[in-house]
């Protein structure tokens, strides 16, 4: 099937935008002329229909991106997460940033909207010095805490070193703090 064109896709647009808002007044009037009192998930599922026709109203009128964007009226609190997948280039669902501390994990953060966890690593290591009662000396972590604020903190950090690989020499021992780090299966704990 072809796509349609800008202009059909316009005019469809505002004939979808009037017909939801006069939809929208119907069910007013019918709630002020019957005292209709809905179970309180179509309530819920109404007050999401309002938000949905007031961002996409925004949108087709002022051409202003919604913040907090609704994509489900079943799942009100997903948001799309762009990510730079191959295959997906979306991600919709909760993003989660965990600390695991000898196979047990911990969740820190989780949130439905995107955020960075590189930010959130200096939290985790307080997290787990508080919950071992040790000083922590060595952590494992993935690319996205590797940053220049992370790296001069005091603690051995087995990342990948910085720079062209092919002019860094890694020892034996960071080759191998490297695999065990690869090779730890946190990802696989919440699917």
């Amino acid at each position: 099937m072809r796509r349609k064109t800008r202009k059909r896709r316009t005019s469809i647009t505002r004939a979808f935008l009037k017909l939801l808002h006069k939809l929208l007044l119907e069910i007013k009037i019918l709630q002020k002329e019957y005292q209709l009192e809905l179970p309180k998930r179509s309530y819920n599922t109404l007050r999401t229909i309002k938000k949905v026709y007031g961002q996409q109203y925004l949108f087709f009128t002022k051409a202003e991106k919604p913040k907090g964007r609704i994509v489900s009226l079943s799942k009100n609190y997903l948001r799309p997460i762009l990510r730079g997948k191959e295959i997906k280039g979306t991600e919709f669902g909760a993003k989660v940033n965990k600390l695991q501390i000898d196979g047990i994990n911990f969740i820190q953060k989780i949130s439905f909207d995107n955020f960075n966890e590189g930010i959130q690593f200096k939290n985790n290591i307080y997290k787990a010095q508080g919950l071992t009662k040790t000083k922590v000396k060595v952590v494992g972590a993935d690319a996205i805490y590797a940053t220049n604020k992370n790296r001069i903190l005091q603690y051995k950090l087995i990342l990948n070193p910085k720079g062209n690989p092919q002019n860094t020499k890694r020892t034996e021992k960071t080759k191998s703090y490297n695999y065990q780090r690869k090779s730890i299966k946190i990802r696989g704990k919440f699917w």
